[in-house]
């Protein structure tokens, strides 16, 4: 999948998880937004595309430390958190 198509499917997931779940919180949509194209970064690492990068247990560890990181840094641990998982 292209930046384009990991940017898309992440609006698309978050989108309809702040529906369901009556979240309005722009964070969560722009830190998704910005870091869906991160599972490609296999291509510039040179390692088998669509390995670790693209697995659940890749995205739920990478968004727990990123969650943790975004909670000292004052943006929320809960807003850094979603919007990675959801990103991802």
């Amino acid at each position: 999948m292209r930046r384009e198509g990991h940017i898309g499917l992440a609006l698309t997931f978050t989108t309809i998880f702040m529906y369901i779940a009556n979240v309005r919180d722009l964070g969560i949509l722009l830190i998704s937004i910005l870091l869906s194209p991160l599972p490609d970064v296999d291509l510039k690492l040179g390692t088998t595309h669509r390995g670790c990068t693209h697995s659940v247990p890749f995205a739920l560890i990478f968004s727990l430390i990123f969650g943790i990181f975004s909670g000292l840094s004052g943006i929320g641990f809960m807003r850094g958190f979603l919007g990675s998982l959801l990103g991802l």
